[in-house]
């Protein structure tokens, strides 16, 4: 009775000729597609796809621990879905933003070769912008003078430029906002005891220099609010054992 239910909803959805493309795109392009590259993809496009700000393509490899031209090998049947400028010319980007839409959704996308889970992907994206945060170092832009103000530094722009890449803004601005979207296991809670533990002071100070104090205050919130949450649910759990 559900199969029967779950084929006539998707006969009738608004979305079953594109989404019917999208997936003869996919498979044609990646006919024979390995574990390795499955996940490899999964977790490139995953990126993309749920990222709060694009990245260029080696941002995104600085991110999520990739080894250079990882992006563009894995995205490089995809032209016609995804878009990935050369080095310093853009962002990687979908040609269309529906793409994202249709790969988050499990009832459209049912080909777990391509499907994200949009959880589990937020999740890899918390857990990798906490390994990003703990290679943050004191006096990040090389200031020397931490009595100076921001408005002090005459090359503020330029240092920070040259000292705190991309992919290192990225996870001070969008780490918790990806951990209260995800789902939080022992090892992010480890990730996050190391943050406080070693890399706080460093962060704000990154955030400082940004000019994003308030985002820092919003992302405190945010990780306070998923923890408890992750707290409660594990003491509902125990109750019920």
């Amino acid at each position: 009775m559900l199969a029967n239910a779950y084929i006539a909803s998707t006969a009738t959805s608004p979305h079953r000729h594109l989404d019917a493309l999208y997936l003869a795109v996919l498979r044609e392009a990646l006919p024979d597609i390995g574990e390795d590259h499955q996940m490899r993809l999964q977790a490139v496009l995953g990126s993309i796809v749920l990222l709060s700000d694009a990245l260029e393509a080696e941002s995104l490899e600085g991110l999520l621990g990739l080894e250079e031209d990882t992006v563009r090998s894995t995205l490089l049947h995809l032209h016609s879905i995804a878009i990935v400028p050369g080095p310093g010319r853009g962002c990687v980007r979908l040609i269309h933003p529906s793409f994202h839409d249709f790969l988050v959704d499990s009832s459209r996308c049912d080909d777990a070769n391509f499907a994200v889970n949009a959880q589990l992907q937020h999740a890899l994206l918390a857990e990798r912008c906490l390994r990003v945060l703990d290679t943050l170092v004191p006096d990040i832009c090389k200031i020397g003078d931490r009595s100076l103000c921001n408005q002090e530094v005459d090359d503020l722009a330029s240092r920070i430029m040259t000292h705190i890449p991309a992919h290192v803004q990225y996870a001070c601005r969008h780490w918790a906002s990806h951990l209260v979207k995800g789902h939080m296991n022992d090892e992010i809670l480890a990730l996050m005891l190391g943050f406080c533990l070693r890399q706080f002071l460093n962060w704000l100070e990154v955030m400082s220099l940004l000019g994003e104090l308030g985002i820092a205050v919003t992302a405190l919130q945010l990780a306070h609010a998923a923890v408890k949450v992750r707290h409660l649910g594990f003491c509902a759990r125990s109750v019920k054992k």
